[in-house]
């Protein structure tokens, strides 16, 4: 594959990630009209079918005992005085394991590239670039990044290690009382307030990405998207759709090129109508095309309407 291709590549794969399997193929079909491309994200695809993603799935949110994963080499092994103990998770593009750091004594979070991929200056570059965003944030609610190490085994990012589980895991026992999540909601605002003031755009906000400690501290995650905003230009950008449909921000839908901080805002807003309704404001299984249409167009009930222990000051907000 030719390095001018990977821009497009990359553009497309982020996109079609973003859709449910089964509404894939179509979106390649009407937005590849280039073969080699086509075959170099279906390459892709299926490699993170076959074992899950990798970017998409920050380190720390897989509880131990949900997956068998397969014997791994590097398990129990010191790489750069970092004891592997474990894999958190697994895809197509690498492995996050929790790892001991021998010198500090304390857990981390290793996300290692695999080694195919480091050979690829695109792959390295995006990896690099999501340590070097976390790097240039200072919050107690955002998943901190120790280190970028280079080694004989492999490119990996030495992360804060968090193992109290994800908001979306909280999702699963119904709607929040506003009373619990209030405290979530002002650590969420104020991890956003901390990456927007040195100008970085998460672009994928949602209730996966959004860590908790075992006391109930909020970390924010998975950068793998993320983009420093260059104000009104915004040059730097990538263009096509990134980022979660669901949470998507309408001028995201749209394949604006100018995404502030009001992308980042919308999604969190929509992932607190989540926690405290139950749903979303809009059929999410609908298909793409409905949910596309929902956003843009659409006026959402209150969340009240699904939930009536909403507060009604809520509903305004």
């Amino acid at each position: 594959m030719d390095p001018p291709r990977w821009p497009q590549i990359n553009a497309l794969l982020d996109a079609v990630l973003a859709l449910p399997p089964a509404e894939r193929r179509a979106y390649l079909d009407a937005h590849s009209p280039d073969p080699a491309v086509r075959r170099e994200v279906e390459s892709l695809l299926a490699a993170h079918d076959e074992a899950g993603s990798f970017l998409d799935a920050p380190a720390g949110t897989y509880a131990a005992g949900l997956l068998e994963d397969p014997p791994d080499p590097l398990v129990g092994q010191e790489i750069d005085g970092y004891r592997l103990l474990r894999v958190l998770g697994r895809g197509g593009m690498g492995v996050v394991y929790e790892a001991e750091d021998l010198a500090l004594g304390r857990h981390v979070a290793l996300k290692m590239i695999v080694p195919a991929l480091a050979r690829d200056a695109s792959f390295v570059r995006r990896f690099q670039d999501e340590a070097r965003t976390l790097a240039r944030i200072e919050s107690p609610h955002i998943v901190q990044v120790h280190a970028l190490r280079r080694t004989d085994a492999g490119l990996f990012i030495v992360m804060e290690y968090v193992d109290g589980g994800t908001v979306k895991d909280r999702m699963e026992a119904g709607p929040m009382p506003w009373a619990q999540a209030r405290p979530l909601v002002l650590q969420m605002l104020t991890a956003l307030e901390h990456a927007h003031g040195v100008g970085v755009i998460h672009r994928d906000i949602k209730p996966g990405n959004l860590l908790l400690t075992r006391s109930g501290t909020v970390k924010v995650t998975d950068f793998g998207l993320a983009k420093v905003y260059e104000g009104e230009d915004a040059a730097t950008l990538t263009q096509g759709i990134a980022g979660t449909l669901n949470y998507m921000a309408p001028e995201q839908v749209l394949g604006r090129r100018d995404l502030g901080p009001p992308a980042d805002l919308y999604a969190l807003g929509l992932t607190i109508y989540h926690l405290l309704a139950g749903r979303l404001p809009f059929d999410a299984g609908g298909g793409e095309y409905a949910v596309m249409q929902s956003i843009v167009e659409s006026d959402f009930p209150p969340p009240s309407q699904f939930e009536p222990g909403v507060p009604p000051a809520l509903d305004g907000v």
